[in-house]
């Protein structure tokens, strides 16, 4: 498993268990708490997996501002990671780099439809005409953080939403009948292309060798129809 969920509500108690202390950086010190919160969370689930390789907890820093890669998670020698958060969840991922490039993930509340109907002439495409409903639109929104976090370190460049292509998932995203007691949760495989200056940075830095540009996206859903959804993408 390289994949760690933490509750944002369930720091207090997994703060204990951890075998390093979690501090928070200078430029969070006055945060809300939210995002305090969430930032710790995040270190929670990194720290388990730097337990889980046996690598000394150095509280991944972040890479500083004249970087290239500047705020983004600054991983262990030898390992690729990511780290995501919303409203309530916490996720981190990290992967010996031998085995891949590098690794996005990213999770979101699925979009009500009044903000889906807001930003989805933002996040879409025009040949993604198969997104029709709020999950679909919350699967590509995620989806496409994840390809752009799993970019971003290698490229180390913008890579915007009209960049990238998300092919429609077979079968289809259909919401399912859920039960009162627990959340339903579905998963797919996704695939995407990326466009033409995308494409020629892909090309220039792979060669000829590129990585199949696939990923996963997982849903949970509430009786509501509320939830949320986590994507990933390994290159």
């Amino acid at each position: 498993m390289d994949c760690i969920f933490i509750s944002l509500n369930s720091l207090e108690k997994v703060l204990p268990l951890l075998s390093k202390p979690l501090i928070l950086p200078p430029h969070l010190q006055s945060a809300v708490e939210k995002r305090q919160r969430g930032y710790l969370t995040g270190r929670a689930c990194a720290q388990f997996l730097y337990e889980k390789y046996h690598m000394p907890w150095d509280g991944l820093p972040m890479y500083p501002e004249t970087h290239p890669l500047r705020g983004a998670p600054q991983w262990p020698m030898g390992f690729v990671g990511s780290i995501s958060h919303s409203n309530n969840l916490a996720v981190a991922r990290m992967c010996p780099k031998p085995n891949v490039h590098s690794v996005g993930i990213d999770t979101e509340h699925i979009l009500s439809q009044d903000r889906a109907l807001q930003v989805r002439s933002q996040i879409l495409h025009p040949l993604e005409t198969w997104v029709k409903t709020p999950l679909e639109l919350s699967v590509v929104f995620s989806f496409k953080e994840s390809i752009y976090k799993a970019l971003n370190p290698l490229l180390k460049r913008f890579i915007g939403f009209q960049e990238v292509i998300v092919y429609e998932p077979t079968p289809k995203l259909v919401p399912e009948t859920v039960s009162q007691q627990r959340p339903l949760a579905n998963q797919c495989a996704l695939s995407w292309r990326a466009e033409s200056t995308l494409n020629k940075d892909l090309k220039a830095y792979f060669g000829e060798h590129l990585p199949p540009f696939t990923g996963r996206a997982q849903w949970w859903l509430r009786p509501n129809h509320k939830g949320f959804v986590f994507t990933t993408c390994l290159l």
